[in-house]
């Protein structure tokens, strides 16, 4: 049962092709196509998750697979940076309000996602715990049926950027989180704005650029002065750092809050992935992990 409004709904129809009366046969098409993938351990028995997915492709059914295979793969192909992929890892970014989940002025408007980088400090956490911390609140607020919908909007606020944080950014940190970002994640990014960028700022995204597809090219804005928001966002949504009249506090103690409870959930999702099919003289499968080692033998791989 959706818990879309009828406003929301009528827009996955115009959007994303979504009828509810097709939802059900939908998902099982989805369903159909991931069970042929024998290398593939996900919970194919959740419709909310394929559901996401489907909205992500606009109810491609083929694409929609291909990204939940995709959603898989850059854990295996960036285990690095996965081995901290839990909420409790950025637990005092998130309680100081580094990164923030902003309300919105309409049903229909996009959640902004807001990361202030100033808060950053480059000598205790480095660039791929900032990237993931905000891929993490990503991921958590795409659960939402809404912002299946509606999509996310990113708010960068590179105030105080200097050169000891740009200097972390670099071609294979760019490319790894345009892949995640674009290829691997069911969401729809309807905008990014970077605002109070410094002279250099340039040159980092430069290097972040190259990887956008031209879709996502299409929708960055690049603002040297808050003052310029006020074109995209209204007032009541922009902290008062920006220009705006919202008092982020309360904000900032609730997403801390969701976040770090959010955490039972991202553990029980590392029980998912990939795994190499290999087939044996028995006519069997083994299954084989990410490092090559045997985990077991099989017939057939039944997702749940």
């Amino acid at each position: 049962m959706s818990s879309l409004s009828e406003t929301l709904q009528e827009k996955a129809k115009n959007e994303l092709g979504e009828k509810v009366e097709w939802r059900d046969r939908d998902i099982q098409a989805l369903r159909d196509l991931l069970k042929s993938d024998l290398a593939l351990h996900c919970p194919l028995e959740d419709d909310n998750f394929l559901l996401m997915f489907l909205r992500a492709r606009k109810f491609d059914y083929e694409n929609a697979a291909k990204l939940v295979r995709r959603y898989y793969e850059v854990r295996i192909e960036y285990p690095d940076f996965y081995k901290k992929y839990r909420p409790s890892f950025a637990k005092e970014n998130y309680e100081k309000g580094m990164y923030l989940k902003l309300p919105k002025s309409k049903e229909t408007d996009p959640v902004p996602l807001l990361v202030r980088l100033a808060l950053w400090d480059p000598s205790t956490a480095g660039i791929d715990d900032v990237i993931r911390a905000n891929i993490m609140q990503v991921e958590k607020v795409i659960r939402s049926e809404e912002v299946q919908v509606n999509g996310i909007v990113m708010l960068m606020d590179v105030n105080q950027l200097t050169w000891a944080h740009a200097k972390s950014m670099n071609p294979f940190v760019a490319k790894r989180t345009m892949a995640i970002l674009q290829h691997a994640m069911p969401c729809r990014v309807k905008g990014i704005h970077y605002v109070n960028v410094p002279h250099f700022f340039e040159y980092v995204f430069a290097m972040v650029k190259q990887f956008m597809s031209d879709k996502l090219k299409s929708r960055i804005h690049i603002h040297s002065s808050p003052e310029y928001l006020k074109e995209h966002f209204s007032l009541d949504v922009l902290p008062e750092s920006l220009g705006g009249t919202l008092v982020t506090e309360p904000y900032v103690k609730s997403w801390a809050e969701e976040m770090v409870n959010s955490e039972d959930e991202f553990i029980s999702r590392e029980r998912y992935g990939i795994k190499r099919v290999e087939t044996v003289a028995d006519n069997s499968h083994k299954q084989v992990d990410a490092a090559g080692g045997i985990t077991g033998t099989f017939k057939k791989l039944n997702c749940d």
